[in-house]
């Protein structure tokens, strides 16, 4: 069993290569990246006996070595994965169990894309400034009522827009913890909770404000 990354480019010579009859081996070859993960499924399956036939599982994990560090350096708008057992060529196959993977894409030990692993960090500081920005305004508001008994209403839409604010940015800093954790995050098909989802509509509600106001 092996595992298999394509660059787009290499994808397309792969794709050829199917539509003109080829054998697995053969596709494999144009891979940018192989490694075998076969040898570590041997030593997770059970052979005790009667287990022929039955459904097992294991675990294999693809780490980064150098080859694979040369290859990500290389150009690619995509890159396909693909896990083969070329081996099922050499024999009559059609009785064999089938075979259903999962397959996690992590960046280091996150699931959070390169291009968004400083997003957490950015949504904690945007909240912490909008918190301390609350509490000046909430200060120089308090002693504004004091003085002349009322408070303008434009204050009172900016507060309640930067509550608004405040709030889609934790609900969003909440999805993207989630999601560096398990890769889903809190979404509707993924949460009871969908802070994805309250995030964009609270932006949504404090940009209406904001347009009201200006």
């Amino acid at each position: 069993l092996e595992v298999a990354l394509f660059s787009d480019e290499a994808w397309d010579r792969y794709h050829a290569m199917l539509d003109k009859g080829s054998l697995c081996i053969e596709r494999l070859r144009q891979a940018s990246f192989r490694k075998s993960i076969g040898r570590q499924a041997a030593n997770d399956i059970d052979h005790a006996r009667g287990t022929h036939g039955q459904r097992f599982g294991f675990s294999a994990e693809v780490g980064t070595d150098a080859l694979f560090a040369n290859v990500a350096k290389q150009r690619a708008h995509f890159w396909y994965v693909v896990v083969a057992d070329c081996m099922l060529e050499e024999y009559d196959a059609r009785k064999h169990p089938p075979l259903t993977y999962k397959m996690d894409f992590r960046n280091g030990g996150s699931h959070l894309p390169a291009d968004e692993s400083g997003l957490p960090i950015v949504h904690l500081v945007a909240m912490l400034v909008l918190a301390g920005g609350a509490f000046v305004g909430y200060d120089a508001a308090r002693a504004s009522f004091q003085e002349v008994g009322q408070v303008h209403l434009i204050v009172l839409l900016l507060a309640a827009a930067t509550v608004l604010a405040f709030g889609s940015i934790s609900a969003e800093w909440l999805h993207l913890a989630v999601y560096t954790l398990n890769g889903r995050g809190l979404r509707w098909r993924h949460s009871f909770l969908p802070m994805d989802f309250y995030s964009d509509v609270l932006s949504s509600m404090c940009e209406m404000v904001m347009l009201f106001t200006l």
